[in-house]
């Protein structure tokens, strides 16, 4: 989601900007409908209300697709945990190594100051 100094600058919002206002259940809403829709949250509390007439056989053979649908879930999650978590640490490396040029550049200055001060004596 940009933010409006995202947008006037004309930058990509960041990660945290993307990930900030989303909720667990949107996270698994959004993971899960591609893989299951009838296993989004808003389905659950009438998931078996359309089988009612389903066979003890069908009613057996759709919770194992549930169950294989949880199983894909499990492995589409923590493919998005890892690739969050690999976001936030290059984003962190980039911070520190911006924050290290800053420090690096005032320490310079700082340097260059003392040394003309002493030159001037």
């Amino acid at each position: 989601m940009p933010t409006s100094s995202d947008q006037a600058s004309g930058q990509e919002p960041s990660l945290a900007d993307q990930f900030a206002s989303l909720t667990g259940e949107q996270i698994y809403d959004s993971i899960m409908s591609g893989i299951e829709p009838e296993l989004v949250l808003a389905n659950l509390e009438s998931l078996d209300a359309p089988y009612a007439s389903e066979s003890a056989e069908e009613h057996t053979a759709r919770y194992a697709r549930y169950g294989k649908a949880f199983a894909q879930y499990a492995q589409k999650y923590a493919l998005f945990i890892s690739s969050l978590s690999n976001a936030v640490h290059v984003y962190k490396r980039a911070v520190l190594q911006a924050a290290e040029h800053v420090t690096g550049s005032k320490e310079s200055e700082l340097l260059q100051g003392l040394s003309d001060q002493m030159e001037a004596l």
